[in-house]
């Protein structure tokens, strides 16, 4: 039956490689719109994510643990610091992109928040940075 159906066309090489992404030098802004119910207050409907690649390719064991370690010290509990930080912020109604994602050809990590105003992402975008730029100067708390 399949071949029946294919033998309509010719083989062809595809190149399916998946390609390293270059990292980029300076930030990156993307910027859409998705859909909301016509009953929906759309003053809140604004969704912010700040995302890394984290290396030229696939990361070797020790790496990849230590990265999974962080990303636990930074958003694996309620009282992780970056997590924290974006729940008391009170500035949405919930964090999104959960930290470290090691899925694909280079692990990648992302925070964010939805249901915030379109004025506050600045203040997300800052707050997250801060957060990160502490921890990279004093460390973790001990406890």
């Amino acid at each position: 039956l399949l071949d029946g159906f294919l033998a309509d066309f010719e083989r062809i090489e595809v190149d399916s490689e998946i390609k390293v992404q270059p990292l980029f030098t300076e930030p990156k802004r993307v910027q859409g719109e998705f859909a909301v119910g016509d009953d929906e207050d759309i003053s809140k409907k604004t969704m912010v994510s700040l995302n890394w690649v984290l290396g030229e390719g696939k990361p070797d064991l020790q790496t990849n643990l230590a990265l999974s370690f962080l990303n636990y010290l930074l958003m694996g509990t309620p009282a992780a610091p970056l997590y924290k930080a974006l729940v008391d912020s009170g500035m949405g109604s919930r964090v999104i992109g959960g930290g470290l994602y090691d899925g694909l050809l280079q692990p990648v990590f992302g925070v964010g928040l939805k249901d915030l105003k379109e004025e506050d992402v600045p203040k997300v975008e800052e707050l997250v940075m801060e957060v990160l730029t502490k921890i990279s100067q004093e460390g973790f708390e001990e406890d």
